[in-house]
């Protein structure tokens, strides 16, 4: 995951995530009403929400399989 942090010069940022590193099409953008400072803290909660919402484009870890002896 990459983001970018723009400050829009009203005291709002615009923050866009891109997952394109992750071998995933998505990208998403929404604007904080706060100053980078307090938006980069807001990253955390946007990427949260992405995964969440588009839950069907992250692939799942493969469960691990348990040995059981006889």
């Amino acid at each position: 995951m990459t983001y970018e942090l723009i400050s829009q010069g009203d005291g709002t940022t615009r923050v866009t995530i891109d997952y394109g590193d992750e071998g995933i099409q998505l990208q998403g953008t929404t604007h904080v009403a706060a100053e980078e400072d307090a938006a980069q803290a807001y990253v955390a909660v946007f990427d949260r929400d992405l995964r969440t919402n588009y839950r069907h484009l992250f692939p799942t870890p493969a469960p691990e399989s348990e040995e059981v002896e006889m």
